[in-house]
């Protein structure tokens, strides 16, 4: 019995002790007051909160005029409280349970003593539900009362639902935290759906037949969606596989832009430099239109032309294998020609003015051909070798004197490149009196690599 005794007793203290009691005869901890205006809700063992957290308990309460005197015992991990500590009172439920929230003051400030007061100005006034009660007109108190009784009502028969809502609100709030967050960012967005969304509903409401019919439409496509429900299942059912595929392809996708970046970096100055280009383009499709239309009959005729062409190339393949060997002798003077044209029109255009000279004579008057005679010392004097200041070049390229001037890969030097330089000493166009360089290899123009191009037939395959 006397086991049984203590073992009531040790629950009662165990009991004692969790619902805020004190232990008896344990050692009083670190307290301190504080005068709460209108307290009249805080009651021992209310919880003492610093950010939160329990930090202690109100082990006593004194009223004292409009004052409620409150002791507060701290634990030791947080005592003691500076002078600069700030202390309200709040709400933690709907059923009016007060507790104490401190705020911590300046760790620089001196500590409050085991007992004493903390001042008056350190106290805020918390406001309490019937002060907001208090401030409503009669008319404004009686419509609140009202709205209670009709809540009231609205609620009967559902309280397990709004249990349910309740119990949701902590993730709802979650939810919507992080919904908050993305329409903060994107504030500016918000505010103008919201403003052109007041214009629509405005105009929606100045034209009440479209209204109607919006509704009446409404209505139509909510039937046929519940006739589909088992289509839309379907659709919702392949979703997250559509989904997932959806992730793999995008990170392809991201895979694939981060290696075309630095393609696209490099096209950049291509592209800004596209910008004459298309608008050139812009001014040609017009004509680039009208041609394209145009081309409807000739697209029409070369269903029949092309087979015939096609025919006719398919019967001229024996002439054009034995053109090879013709062209082969025919092609290389040709080019010859080409790169000559000049002194080719030359001949054949001033071979009349140089034969259109006369001399009158005891026969009569006969045509004679200009000749011009250079005079110099190579001409008039027998030597044995050229002379160091002689220069000279037979097969200047073509177009070397084009209109008079000297072309400017001609004459980069100021002079005339000369054959050769052997008979200068000089070793550079710079050098020497007059300077001297050697003329580029010709034969180039043909494809050789000799100094001077020589006419050969060209080789073509049979094939």
């Amino acid at each position: 019995m006397v086991l049984f005794a203590l073992s009531c007793i040790g629950l009662l203290l165990f009991l004692w002790i969790e619902f805020g009691g004190t232990t008896p005869f344990a050692a009083q901890g670190y307290r301190f007051k504080v005068a709460f205006p209108y307290a009249q809700e805080l009651a021992t063992p209310a919880q003492v909160r610093i950010a939160g957290v329990n930090v202690g308990k109100v082990v006593s309460t004194q009223y004292s005029g409009n004052r409620t005197l409150a002791t507060i015992q701290m634990s030791n991990q947080y005592a003691p409280v500076r002078r600069s500590t700030r202390a309200i009172l709040r709400i933690k439920t709907i059923l009016g349970e007060t507790y104490v929230q401190l705020t911590p003051g300046s760790p620089h400030s001196p500590a409050l003593p085991d007992g004493g007061t903390l001042p008056r100005g350190n106290v805020q006034q918390a406001v309490q539900l019937d002060d907001i009660f208090n401030s409503l007109n009669a008319p404004t108190r009686h419509a609140f009362q009202q709205w209670q009784v009709a809540l009231g009502k609205a609620v009967q028969g559902n309280d397990q639902n709004l249990n349910f809502v309740l119990g949701n609100l902590p993730t709802f709030a979650t939810d919507a935290g992080t919904t908050m967050q993305v329409l903060d960012v994107q504030q500016a967005a918000v505010q103008r759906l919201i403003r052109e969304g007041a214009v629509v509903f405005d105009a929606i409401t100045r034209n009440q037949t479209a209204l109607r019919n919006l509704i009446t439409t409404g209505e139509t496509t909510f039937a046929t969606t519940a006739a589909n429900n088992k289509a839309l299942a379907a659709t919702f059912h392949v979703f997250p596989t559509f989904l997932f595929e959806t992730r793999k392809t995008m990170a392809r996708v991201q895979s694939f832009a981060l290696n075309t970046d630095p393609l696209l970096r490099e096209l950049e100055p291509v592209a800004l430099a596209l910008g004459p280009t298309m608008h050139a383009v812009q001014e040609l499709s017009p004509y680039l239109r009208s041609l394209f239309v145009e081309l409807r009959p000739l697209i029409q005729a070369s269903k029949t032309g092309l087979p015939a062409i096609a025919s006719v190339l398919h019967g001229a393949s024996p002439l054009l294998d034995h053109l090879g060997p013709f062209l082969e002798q025919l092609n290389p003077v040709l080019t010859w020609l080409s790169l000559h044209q000049q002194l080719t029109s030359d001949f054949i255009t001033q071979l009349g003015t140089a034969l259109n000279a006369k001399i009158a004579h005891f026969g009569g008057t006969g045509h004679y051909l200009r000749t011009i005679s250079p005079l110099g010392q190579d001409t008039i004097t027998l030597n044995g070798s050229r002379s160091s200041d002689n220069r000279g070049n037979t097969y200047p390229p073509p177009l070397w004197l084009p209109s008079g001037n000297f072309a400017s890969a001609d004459f980069a030097h100021s002079i005339l490149a000369a054959w050769d330089c052997t008979n200068s000493g000089t070793k550079g166009p710079s050098s020497g009196s007059p300077g001297c360089y050697v003329a580029p290899p010709l034969g180039h123009l043909l494809g050789q690599s000799r100094k001077f191009p020589h006419v050969l037939a060209t080789s073509y395959p049979s094939h």
